[in-house]
């Protein structure tokens, strides 16, 4: 069996990723899923402890999409499937986390250079 780098499997689902969208009015403020008018977060969102202080969402799942035959296979898949996904998706957070390593990074280095 042939190897897979992190960069071929999260290349995977790179042309069903999509933009997550941004905070504003009918958007859910934690997860960012859309919403009715007059909420600021959605019922899944609602009814969870907040036991977290962000959430960062990696893409946006267009029903029955890639993404989210993807995911739907990664949790109840047949293991054929299951033994495909994990590793690809398993790399789309890992190049996610590192993207998101970077970021820290900057705004690390950024706060320290403004506290001087």
């Amino acid at each position: 069996m042939a190897e897979l780098t992190v960069e071929e499997a999260a290349g995977t689902y790179a042309s069903a990723m999509r933009n997550v969208p941004v905070a504003q009015s009918g958007i859910c403020a934690t997860c960012k899923t859309f919403l009715s008018t007059g909420y600021s977060t959605c019922r899944a969102c609602g009814r969870q402890p907040r036991r977290l202080d962000a959430v960062v969402p990696i893409t946006y799942s267009e029903h029955l999409g890639q993404m989210h035959d993807a995911l739907r296979g990664y949790k109840d898949g047949l293991p054929q499937v299951r033994r495909y996904t994990m590793p690809r998706l398993a790399a789309v957070l890992w190049r996610g986390d590192l993207r998101l390593a970077d970021l820290r990074g900057s705004l690390t280095a950024l706060d320290t250079n403004l506290s001087h």
